[in-house]
């Protein structure tokens, strides 16, 4: 009976002290879906939204919408044109706590991992074009000029 108790001991102790480190390394998730974003004058432009939010809201993240818009901007003197792009992320809020924050950004690169001070993060590859906070609920515009028509 002693030896049953120690080991059930031992297994609670040990229990104890991993599981928060387990929970801490899972404190951020992020959705990353690539996109290809058409110029008006239908060149393609593939980019990756990285969208970013604590790990209990993961749920809220998988039904974001996302959506874009493109129109041409004078980029030079010569009258030279570029593409003015705006993509649209909309997450809902929780359906138990409501809105939370979360943290967008636009790249050319997909979604890399990285962990700092015990805690997972996600961050965008490549060029980035435009990052921003936000808040769930709302839609977050994120506008940045790309130099082809």
């Amino acid at each position: 009976m002693r030896r049953l108790l120690s080991a059930l001991g031992l297994a609670l102790l040990t229990l104890i002290t991993t599981v928060p480190a387990s929970f801490a390394a899972e404190d951020w998730c992020s959705d990353d879906p690539p996109m290809i974003l058409t110029t008006p004058d239908e060149g393609a432009v593939p980019v990756y939204v990285l969208t970013t939010a604590p790990t209990r809201y993961v749920g809220s993240l998988a039904m974001a919408t996302y959506r874009y818009t493109a129109n041409h901007y004078v980029r030079d003197a010569t009258g030279d044109l570029g593409t003015a792009f705006t993509v649209y992320v909309t997450v809902p809020n929780d359906l138990v706590s409501g809105a939370f924050g979360l943290h967008d950004a636009v790249s050319s690169g997909p979604v890399a991992g990285a962990s700092i001070g015990g805690y997972q993060t996600a961050v965008a590859s490549g060029y980035t074009y435009v990052s921003r906070d936000g808040t769930s609920g709302t839609t977050v515009a994120l506008n940045f000029d790309y130099p082809q028509p």
